[in-house]
């Protein structure tokens, strides 16, 4: 078999981390990981309030516009 010779060339983006460099961005991986949960689990009574609010004021919308498009068509059945 033929061996294989490459070699990649990363320029100026490569990076060497140190040990201790790997292990600050995997600590601080953890403690972002834990924070998003910490912040999803005590923001989502707040994500539940605005959503059912939302869900609240597109209904009304709705009837409004029901109420709207019946007085809209009385008013062209008037006119003709």
């Amino acid at each position: 078999m033929e061996k294989l010779n490459y070699h990649v060339d990363f320029g100026p983006y490569y990076v060497h981390l140190t040990r201790k460099q790997k292990k600050y961005l995997a600590v601080r991986s953890i403690i972002d990981r834990i924070l998003a949960v910490l912040a999803l689990v005590l923001l989502s009574p707040l994500f539940l309030v605005v959503s059912l609010a939302q869900k609240k004021l597109v209904h009304q919308m709705n009837r409004f516009s029901f109420y709207r498009s019946a007085w809209a068509r009385k008013l062209i059945a008037s006119t003709l």
